[in-house]
C-alpha cells in the first residue's frame, strides 16, 4: 500500500465547519476557478484555480482510496489513502496508521 493521508480544509480560525454542522463557504474553493480537476472518485470534480488545481493534483494524483465519511470508492493497491473525515483521522492518527497531515487553509 501506499502512504495515508488526512486532508482537511479549514479556516484560519481552525474552523471545519460552522456552528451548525455545515462546510459552507469553507469549501467554496472547489468550485471557485476555471481549472477542472477530476478526482478518483469519477463522480466528483472541482474547480479551483491553477494553485488550487496543482495542489488538488498532488493530493490525489495517486490517491487509490479516498475516504470521506464512511465510503470507500476504490480498492487502493499500491496506491495512496486519503481520509477526509475528522472523526475517521482521529481513529486512524490514534493508531498510528497516518503517514501525513495535509491541511488546506480557507478564509471565512
Amino acid at each position: 500500500m501506499g502512504k495515508v493521508f488526512s486532508h482537511m480544509t479549514m479556516s484560519l480560525d481552525g474552523y471545519i465547519a460552522q456552528p451548525d454542522d455545515q462546510v459552507g463557504e469553507l469549501f467554496d474553493w472547489y468550485e471557485a476557478g476555471d481549472v477542472v480537476v477530476p478526482n478518483p472518485n469519477e463522480d466528483i470534480s472541482v474547480k479551483v484555480d491553477e494553485a488550487g488545481a496543482k495542489a488538488w493534483r498532488d493530493l490525489t494524483e495517486n490517491t487509490g482510496a479516498p475516504i470521506a465519511g464512511r465510503r470507500l470508492f476504490d480498492i487502493a493497491g499500491d496506491r495512496n489513502v486519503t481520509i477526509a473525515r475528522a472523526n475517521v483521522t482521529q481513529q486512524a492518527l490514534a493508531l498510528g496508521l497516518v503517514d501525513e497531515v495535509c491541511v488546506s487553509l480557507a478564509r471565512r
